[in-house]
């Protein structure tokens, strides 16, 4: 399973709406940067096709939920803990070693 950023990759479309918008005047600086942004997202999502990569992209952040709950703020006195031990957040994510993972 991958490990997305989901904030950069929402950044990455962001910005590659902006600068699809703003191309009906397109310079050479514009043209370079929205090359960058796709070739980004295509390394994120693991596709070539800078198009596929973007409305998979557009999926996958429809579908992220947000965690419950801060790497600092979960695991404190008082949290219930997995059979191993470790402290589990209110929405069921595990936090080992400072890295909150989903169950």
């Amino acid at each position: 399973m991958s490990l997305i950023d989901f904030s950069a990759l929402r950044r990455l479309v962001a910005e590659a709406d902006v600068l699809t918008r703003d191309s009906r005047v397109p310079t050479t600086e514009a043209e370079r940067r929205l090359a960058d942004v796709y070739y980004t997202i295509c390394v994120y999502i693991g596709l070539r096709d800078p198009a596929q990569a973007l409305e998979q992209a557009r999926r996958l952040l429809a579908e992220q939920q947000p965690l419950v709950g801060t790497r600092r703020g979960c695991g404190r006195a008082g949290r219930a803990r997995t059979a191993a031990g470790r402290p589990v957040c209110p929405a069921g994510a595990v936090v080992d070693a400072g890295v909150v993972d989903r169950p």
